[in-house]
């Protein structure tokens, strides 16, 4: 995403914090990164600890997996056809 569009984005969603990190200082915002990459690697592993999330993955991937193994014998099928049209 091209910077512009970036602040664009940021403008209208959070200007509050544009207009913060527009008036900060070179070390001001090598902070403020540092700050950001710390509560990233929070919500990564507040995600990762999230006992709810891991059970409704869990629902998903089985309820899925019919699909999913149909999927893959499909695209195995198409595979193998693809190769004997090679071959010819």
């Amino acid at each position: 995403m091209k910077l512009q569009n970036i602040q664009a984005e940021m403008a209208k969603e959070n200007p509050e914090f544009l207009a913060e990190v527009q008036g900060l200082s070179q070390e001001q915002l090598h902070a403020r990164i540092c700050a950001l990459v710390q509560d990233d690697a929070a919500v990564d592993q507040a995600k990762e600890d999230d006992q709810q999330l891991k059970e409704f993955k869990e629902t998903v991937s089985t309820a899925s997996a019919p699909y999913k193994d149909a999927k893959k014998a499909i695209k195995n099928k198409i595979k193998l056809v693809l190769s004997f049209l090679d071959g010819r």
